[in-house]
């Protein structure tokens, strides 16, 4: 991605106050990082002055209307990962929160679920059928990742209604 492309992206993100969610940052050249970052500092210091209404960028010839409902976010994987990953530049590291992401417990993901649907024993029930659910998936070589929010919700109706008869509902 060129310098030109990510400016009116950002410019658009910045006029209609839209979150921007760059994934793998860190692939993008370095010079277009460095130039990202310059706009991403200067935008920091425009919001943080509730005066302003008016965002300037460099090459975006005359200001942008500034919305505030904004947020940028940012992904990248270590550089030892592999492939064409730079380390991101001092100017821009500097300028987000670090939060680390780890793999989900599922079976506490099940066991919530079950205490919200007004499961008493939510946990022995996760563990018995959760627990065959997710032996089962994992057999199935399909990455837990791929379940969606939504087929994860069908999921929970579906195992909600599957036990409320039995014993294990108040």
């Amino acid at each position: 991605m060129d310098i030109a492309s990510l400016l009116k992206i950002f410019v658009g993100v910045v006029r209609c106050g839209a979150w921007l969610c760059l994934d793998e940052f860190n692939r993008l050249e370095e010079g277009v990082l460095s130039v990202l970052g310059t706009y991403i500092q200067a935008l920091q210091i425009e919001l943080a002055n509730p005066a302003t209404k008016v965002a300037n960028f460099v090459g975006a010839g005359k200001g942008v209307v500034l919305n505030r409902n904004l947020a940028i976010f940012v992904t990248h994987n270590p550089t030892s990962y592999g492939g064409s990953r730079n380390e991101l530049p001092a100017n821009v590291s500097t300028l987000f929160r670090p939060v680390a992401v780890m793999v989900p417990d599922y079976l506490i993901i099940v066991e919530v679920s079950l205490y919200a649907a007004g499961f008493v024993r939510a946990q022995e029930a996760a563990e018995q059928v959760g627990g065959s659910v997710l032996n089962t998936t994992k057999r199935s070589g399909l990455p837990l990742t791929s379940l969606s929010i939504a087929a994860s919700r069908r999921f929970n109706r579906c195992l909600v209604q599957y036990l409320m008869p039995r014993s294990l509902c108040g």
